[in-house]
């Protein structure tokens, strides 16, 4: 393949054929209709070690817990 092959290839490829979903076209939609199933996991799984890792003091875990718990069921 030459390099203008490539280029060429490269510019016909979108991000939706790619599998992303752009924000201005999911505008309207919610976060759980814009993305898969995969990326909320991912999104809750960053969320919980973030959290895990902020406030990672006893007094803390009620409010980590009730807010992963909203956060999933929003999701």
């Amino acid at each position: 393949m030459s390099n203008h092959e490539f280029e060429d290839q490269m510019t016909t490829s979108s991000t939706s054929s790619l599998g992303y979903t752009s924000l201005s076209s999911a505008e309207g939609s919610t976060l759980n209709e814009s993305v898969s199933e995969a990326a909320i996991y991912s999104i809750c799984g960053v969320c919980a070690m973030s959290f895990h890792h902020l406030f990672p003091h006893p007094w803390d875990r009620a409010f980590c817990e009730t807010t992963m718990t909203e956060m999933i069921r929003h999701l």
